[in-house]
Formats: C-alpha cells, sequence, structure tokens
C-alpha cells in the first residue's frame, strides 16, 4: 500500500462516525554475532504492520494488524472504531491536525555482507590481540534496521518518510591472579562509516584490563567525575522523568517545577527531533507532528516538558513532536528523541587534574531503581581512586548515594567531549561531593 491508499481509507472514518488515524510500518532489519572469527549467529527480519487509533465522542479506540492489503486495513479501521465505542472518555483526547511531511528515501549502505563480516571479526581480534590479560571476547555483534514509515489521518495528516541505524557491541573478558572483570563497547549511529570497528575492540578490552585488581575505598563523601557514558545513564533515567506523561501520572520530582532550578547554572538539557545525523531524527513524530528542538533544562532552570498531543492538549501547550510509538501494535506514548546534555569548555583530563583526592565512576549497576518522585538513588558503582590529579587504582565494591537532582545541582564542571550513545549523549561531569559507602 501507498501513502495515498492509506489517505483514503482515513478520510472515510468521519463517514462511520469516526476521526482516525493510520500508522503503517514497513522494516528490515539483520544482526550478525561472531565467536572465533567464525559467524556464529545470523539474522534477518522483513516485518509490517499497521496501528490505527480510533476518536469517538472522547473515546479512543486502538486496533492493529501486520496484514497491509486494502481490505485488511479497512477491516482494522472499523475495528478501533468499535473499540473506541467501549473505552471510557477522556476530553483531552486528540488527533493532530493538518500537517503533510513528505521525507527524503533513505536506503540503507551499500556495504556487502562479507564487508560487516570482515568488519565484526576485526573487532573482535583487536579485542583478544589488546593485552594478554583479556582471556576471552565474549559477545561481538553487529545489527542493521531500515524503516518506511507512512502517517495519514482524517484530521489532514500525511507523512512518509524512512529511518535506518546500524550498531555494533563488543564485550571483552579479562583475568589476573584469579580476578575477572568485563569490559563492553558499543556504538549506534545513522552512518555504517562512522563504526569505528577497531576502537570498539580496543575499547571494549580496555575497560576490561584497566578494572583488573579492583577494591573498595573507605566510605567517603568524594568529588566525583562521572563518565560519559555513566553520565548518560543519569540523563536517561532524567529524560524519564521530563516527560509531561510522567508529571501528569503525577510520577515525576519535576512536576511543578518548571522556571524553577533544577540543575547547576552549567547544565542545559535539549531534546532534538531535527539533529543532524541523530540515531532518533525524523520529519515528524509518531503522530505526525513536526519534530522539534526543544530546551528542557536551561542553565539549570527547568523551561519545558517533552509533550505528545494528548500531554500537550491537557496542559494547554503545543505538542514538542515526542509522539512516540515501539512499532505498529504499539499504541502512542511520550518519549524523548535525540536527547542530551550539552557540552561544556573542560577536558576530562583537566577534571582529573584538579582534584587532589576523588572518584572517576565509569559504571554504575540499579539506576533504574532511583525513585522518580523523590529523586533518590543508591547505587553500586566501580571506577578509579583520583590522587594528587592522577588515576592512581580501580574502585569495585562501593555504593553512591544521593539524590538527583542535588546531584544535577552540584555539577561544576562539564566536559568538553559529548559522545552520543544512540538517541541519547552527554559529556563528562564533575559532581562536587557525593557520599561514597565503602570498606
Amino acid at each position: 500500500m501507498n501513502l495515498k491508499e492509506i489517505k483514503e481509507i482515513a478520510m472515510r472514518a468521519p463517514q462511520l462516525g469516526a476521526q482516525a488515524e493510520i500508522f503503517v510500518m514497513r522494516s528490515q532489519s539483520l544482526s550478525l554475532q561472531v565467536s572465533d572469527q567464525k559467524l556464529e549467529n545470523m539474522d534477518r527480519k522483513n516485518t509490517q504492520g499497521v496501528g490505527i487509533r480510533a476518536l469517538v465522542d472522547g473515546r479512543m479506540g486502538f486496533a492493529f494488524s501486520t496484514v497491509l492489503s486494502k481490505e485488511s486495513v479497512e477491516y482494522t479501521l472499523r475495528q478501533a472504531i468499535e473499540n473506541a465505542k467501549v473505552t471510557a472518555p477522556d476530553q483531552f483526547n486528540i488527533l493532530p491536525g493538518k500537517n503533510v511531511a513528505i521525507g527524503e528515501k533513505e536506503t540503507l549502505a551499500d556495504v556487502s555482507f562479507e564487508e560487516k563480516l570482515e568488519n565484526l571479526m576485526l573487532a573482535e581480534r583487536k579485542a583478544k590481540d589488546y593485552d594478554p590479560r583479556i582471556v576471552k571476547v565474549q559477545r561481538v555483534g553487529y545489527s542493521d534496521s531500515l524503516a518506511e514509515i507512512m502517517i495519514a489521518s482524517s484530521e489532514g495528516v500525511e507523512a512518509e518518510y524512512t529511518n535506518s541505524y546500524y550498531s555494533a557491541y563488543v564485550s571483552s573478558q579479562a583475568e589476573e591472579d584469579g580476578n575477572v572483570e568485563m569490559g563492553t563497547s558499543y556504538d549506534v549511529v545513522r552512518d555504517f562509516a562512522k563504526i569505528n570497528f577497531r576502537n570498539l575492540g580496543e575499547e571494549s578490552a580496555d575497560k576490561a584490563v584497566s578494572m583488573l585488581g579492583a577494591k573498595p575505598i573507605a566510605s567517603e563523601k568524594l568529588p566525583v567525575i562521572l563518565d560519559r557514558e555513566v553520565a548518560t545513564s543519569v540523563l536517561e533515567i532524567v529524560a524519564d522523568i521530563l516527560s509531561a506523561r510522567a508529571v501528569i501520572k503525577k510520577k515525576s520530582l519535576f512536576e511543578n517545577k518548571l522556571g524553577t532550578k533544577v540543575a547547576s547554572p552549567l547544565i542545559t538539557i535539549i531534546d532534538d527531533g531535527t539533529l543532524q545525523d541523530g540515531v532518533a531524527t525524523a520529519i515528524v513524530d509518531d503522530e505526525g507532528v513536526p519534530t522539534q528542538r526543544t530546551v528542557l533544562i536551561d542553565s539549570g532552570i527547568l523551561t519545558s516538558y517533552y509533550h505528545n498531543s494528548y500531554t500537550a492538549n491537557r496542559m494547554g501547550v503545543a505538542s514538542t513532536g515526542n509522539g512516540v510509538r515501539s512499532g505498529p501494535s504499539g499504541t502512542v506514548g511520550c518519549g524523548p528523541t535525540n536527547i542530551y546534555i550539552q557540552p561544556g569548555v573542560t577536558s576530562k583530563e583537566e577534571m582529573i587534574d584538579s582534584l587532589n583526592r576523588g572518584l572517576m565512576i565509569t559504571d554504575v549497576m540499579g539506576l533504574h531503581t532511583a525513585n522518580p518522585i523523590s529523586g533518590d538513588f543508591s547505587l553500586g558503582a566501580s571506577g578509579f581512586l583520583i590522587e594528587s590529579g592522577k588515576l592512581v587504582r580501580p574502585v569495585r565494591g562501593i555504593t553512591i548515594a544521593g539524590n538527583l537532582v542535588d546531584l544535577l545541582s552540584r555539577v561544576v564542571k562539564v566536559g568538553s567531549d559529548l559522545r552520543m550513545y544512540g538517541s541519547s549523549g552527554a559529556p563528562t561531569l564533575l559532581v562536587d561531593g557525593l557520599s561514597i559507602a565503602g570498606e
């Protein structure tokens, strides 16, 4: 089916007493895994589906199908309308208004299967050869995906675009004197050429080897450097509670905080669905609303939540283009696009040099347990002890505890080394004092 045919079906909804939105996705994907310089697993998938929302007197219904024939889509529309009739009404239910957006057709990079496999084997070799203490490269994988998306509604939405991404990861195991450590490195990008397979292998091995011999430190309060990968993990938790949906459900510590200070003046958080080469960049969101650049926290001040059409209508503002679906079978949620902490001017090396005694955190465990309402957290962590401006030894078996707002407010330096890990990214952050529970 094409966009014109989908639009024609959507326009029949008013004759059936409803408004309707039709979301169609076709996708293809490839995943590879290698082990000991041999292809261990390969999986190719082609999927398709249609998800339809129908609005009848304030009642929203949903139905989906994996069949894209005209007859099936028409049947699914009628099913969505019938489902709407038995749901609870909500005065804020809405389907977005007219918007026509046709994006350029993307294709996957012209890279042969053999080249992809060779690059994976290169990553595995570089990890294994990095250091004699690397005893095993546990996992090495690659995947790519291309999705074609079409959205049409009775309200005048017509959108069509394609989206692609490429990802790779390496997980290495180091061992010395009975001590075993793991290191994982990964990348998710929009351009195959930007995956540096050699670096992924070496980075994975370095992470594992550098943690050998790690042990706890004494309990104390120290300035802490959050490695940019850890800072990104923290941002992903903060991103969840910057959602207008979380605020409406009273599951966000940022409820009623618009216009107030929630972080250090050095912290600016941006969600940008238009970011060049962003993994989540698209011309529209999954409701057909144009994506945009939204400053959520500006120099420490909470300036906006991100919205889909429902949350925007409920709060009396415009959608920020953050309506998201997990696929045709999923209903519309509210999620970030490309979200990141704006970089500063300080290098990680300068941060380390500035500390007489401190801790650089390179990994945390249990971040998902942070309380979204209070912001309190207590996390297992590992990293490196800093003394006299030098990394002196690896640290493991400690817990860091605090509060998300307090952590963000205590940031005293923001790194210049922003890196996107898929659709989220952050630079290195220096936090002035966190409680460390150790031995």
